[in-house]
């Protein structure tokens, strides 16, 4: 979810945000359940929120000029 959530933050800042949500939830439910370490995973879902944020900032900065 996290690599889905980097390419919606391109196209969909909005799903970008959901997707990265839901990747850091869904690597916390795994680690939990296996024990096994999700930091990547995680890692790549807080990108994906970064990347979507900032293009919702840019977005709105850009309608405003």
């Amino acid at each position: 979810m996290g690599i889905l959530s980097i390419v919606m933050s391109l196209l969909f800042a909005l799903g970008g945000i959901l997707l990265g949500i839901a990747g850091i939830l869904y690597a916390n439910e795994l680690q939990k359940e296996s024990g096994l370490d999700y930091k990547t995973e995680r890692i790549v879902a807080v990108v994906g929120i970064v990347l979507s944020a900032l293009n919702w900032i840019v977005g709105i900065i850009l309608h405003m000029s």
